[in-house]
Order: C-alpha cells, then sequence, then structure tokens
C-alpha cells in the first residue's frame, strides 16, 4: 500500500483489501466489521489523521462510503 504514489490512492487501497480480510457482505455494499480510527488508517499508508479524515469526508460525499459510529460499508 505504501507504494501508491498519492495518499487517497494509499487510502483506497487499504480500504478495498480490508474486506479480504474482515468483510461482512450487505445489501448496499461491503461492511467491515473492524473497529479501526482515523489515526490507525493514518498510521497504516504513512499519513496524518487530518487527511484520512479528509478524504473520508471526500469518499462519503462522492457515495463511495457510508459510515455509521461503528461501521464503514464500502460502496465500491
Amino acid at each position: 500500500m505504501i507504494h501508491q504514489p498519492s495518499i487517497s490512492d494509499r487510502l483506497l487501497h487499504l480500504l478495498l483489501w480490508l474486506p479480504d480480510q474482515f468483510e461482512q457482505p450487505i445489501a448496499t455494499g461491503t461492511r467491515l466489521d473492524l473497529r479501526l480510527t482515523h489515526q490507525d488508517l493514518a498510521d497504516t499508508i504513512g499519513s496524518t489523521r487530518v487527511s484520512v479524515t479528509r478524504l473520508l469526508n471526500q469518499m462519503e460525499r462522492q457515495g463511495k462510503i457510508e459510515r455509521s459510529q461503528c461501521n464503514l460499508i464500502l460502496c465500491l
């Protein structure tokens, strides 16, 4: 993942990899049955928490993900 050229590509690659390990298919996409903080995601891809939060907000606005208090749903 660290070999991806941009932070957004790294985050997207991580979000596409995670379902292989921790997925729970649902009607609207794939729910990640895993609690990860924005800081956890940032540490994994070599970024900052602020950048990850900004990118997740952007992905949510674009309809690529849905977020609730406990879950992240991939709509990719």
